[in-house]
Formats: structure tokens, sequence, C-alpha cells
């Protein structure tokens, strides 16, 4: 003889999107994922900023070296690798020191962090890496921008 099959009363089933919806802890989590994101974004745009306007700055107090190089024969590329080189090197060492202050203090981050070690290499790695891309980056227009001075315009400033 077959058993009958159970019935189960669907008045207590929910969905899982509903449970996470309903559940004010799990809210507070993201909430605060959020904004931990969301100031980061801020962060980093705003270190983009800095960089560029450092680079910048740093491109014109070396107009005249940069056009008496040209002069001498240096080409756009040359010039744009020299620009670069010395940004990446500030923003190696910068980002290398700010990622060992990060594991540093990573003791203090530990009652935040959910399941993610705070002294996770490839957090800190891909953290490098990022920092790296966005100094790149934000230094592209100043050695694009010293690439394409003109070599007597540049000598004949003062």
């Amino acid at each position: 003889m077959a058993r009958p099959a159970k019935v189960i009363v669907a008045e207590h089933l929910r969905s899982f999107r509903s449970f996470l919806d309903g559940n004010i802890e799990i809210w507070t989590l993201r909430t605060g994922a959020r904004l931990f994101g969301a100031f980061a974004l801020v962060a980093l745009l705003l270190s983009m900023a800095g960089i560029y306007g450092v680079q910048a700055f740093r491109v014109a107090q070396r107009t005249k070296e940069i056009g008496l190089r040209m002069a001498l024969g240096s080409t756009l590329g040359r010039t744009v690798k020299l620009i670069m080189r010395d940004a990446l090197r500030v923003a190696v060492i910068g980002a290398t020191l700010g990622v060992l202050l990060a594991a540093g203090v990573a003791t203090v981050m530990r009652a935040v962090l959910v399941e993610v070690s705070a002294t996770d290499p490839f957090v800190l790695g891909a953290s490098w890496l990022t920092l790296l891309v966005v100094a790149f980056l934000a230094s592209l227009v100043p050695a694009q921008r010293a690439a394409q001075l003109d070599p007597l315009r540049a000598l004949r400033e003062e």
C-alpha cells in the first residue's frame, strides 16, 4: 500500500529574497558595505585628482628640461616614457607603503570583516595594483601634454 504524499502548507514559506529584505541585521551589513564602497570610490577619485595635479605641476616645473630633451632629438614616446617612469616610481613606493601600513592596522579592522582575513594577500595585492592603475591613468594626461610641448617655446619661457 502506497503512503500518501505529505502536503506542505505554503502559508509559512517565503522566498529567500523576502527573508533577506526583512532581516534588519542583513540590511545593516548591506548598507554598511554600500557606504564603504561609496567612500572607497570617492577616495579613489580624489587620489586620482591629486596625482594628476602633482604630475601636472611636476611637468610644468620641468618644462625647460623637457624642451631641451626634445630639441636634442627625444621622441614623443621617450618623453612620455620618462614622465611615466618617474610617476610610477613614486606610485610604487607610495602604494607599497600604504599596503604595508594597511596590513599593520589590520588588527583594528578584524571585527568588521566577515569571512575575510585582514591580511589576505589577494586583497592587499589587488588594492596595490588598483592604486598603481589609478596612478598610471592619472599620469597619462600630463605625460602626453609634456610630449606635445613645442621645444622652442619651452626653451624661451622662464
